[in-house]
């Protein structure tokens, strides 16, 4: 009877419930709040905004947040939108799914900022995010894969616009990244990672890299142009439409199609 009785027990406490917004709780803050490790929160489409849509900090629970139709998380300037720290969480993992990260303003990581977990971020964009350092993507010491994403017009007055990443491993997959500025779209320091069927649209200068090692994989770019530093990061079936990820237009004219994306370069 003891047996059966810690059986059940066991099993009430590892099932994970999916909480909705708004149906369950106003505010994806609060939806937060009410979650225990390994729930998962969908947002009904909208725009959510306001003090209990923003700064959202997980630090004793791993989450998937997942978007039924277009969600949008307004920052409106105040601040960011997630941070997330897997430090004191066995096995941390946190994943954003069919969301969209905008407007947020701070000094250092105005879009997601992860620590010391496993990140998987699909089908998302982050937008129109502001800082000093890394406004889309922080990670640090965190293993990160990115699938599917746009980048779009983020800016960071010293390095990072898209990602500023440190330590851990990261696969960017499937991208667009047209960010704006005057510094790089990724800085990386001791991270390793892939970066495959990527378009990088983008006036900003090329990826800063303070790594050891860089191992030189590239397709569609001229590995004589490239303008890295150094990293152990692998460039797959890219394209440059700007100065992003070479010194020179990669993209030929015509249709071209790699994974999701669809480039008509006119």
């Amino acid at each position: 009877m003891r047996i059966l009785v810690s059986l059940v027990a066991v099993l009430v406490a590892s099932t994970a419930y999916a909480i909705r917004v708004p149906e369950d709780c106003a505010s994806i803050g609060e939806a937060v709040m009410l979650a225990s490790s390994g729930d998962t929160i969908e947002v009904a489409a909208g725009t959510y905004s306001g003090p209990e849509n923003r700064n959202i900090e997980i630090f004793d629970k791993s989450l998937s947040f997942v978007g039924r139709g277009l969600v949008i998380m307004d920052v409106e300037g105040y601040g960011r939108s997630f941070l997330v720290d897997g430090y004191e969480i066995e096995n941390g993992h946190f994943s954003f799914e069919n969301m969209v990260f905008f407007n947020g303003s701070l000094n250092y990581g105005s879009g997601i900022v992860c620590r010391n977990a496993t990140i998987t971020i699909k089908n998302c964009a982050i937008a129109e995010n502001r800082s000093y350092w890394g406004s889309g993507i922080v990670m640090e010491n965190c293993d990160l894969v990115v699938e599917n994403c746009v980048f779009y017009h983020n800016s960071a007055l010293s390095a990072g616009s898209s990602f500023f990443l440190s330590g851990g491993n990261t696969s960017i997959r499937g991208c667009i990244i047209e960010d704006e500025g005057s510094t790089s779209w990724m800085e990386c320091n001791g991270s390793s990672g892939t970066v495959l069927c990527c378009i990088i649209n983008s006036t900003l200068e090329p990826c800063l890299f303070n790594n050891d090692i860089f191992s030189e994989r590239v397709d569609f770019c001229n590995p004589e142009i490239l303008d890295f530093r150094t990293g152990p990061f692998n460039f797959h079936s890219c394209g440059s439409i700007g100065t992003g990820l070479c010194t020179k237009t990669s993209v030929e004219e015509g249709n071209i199609s790699w994974g999701f994306i669809k480039v008509i370069n006119k």
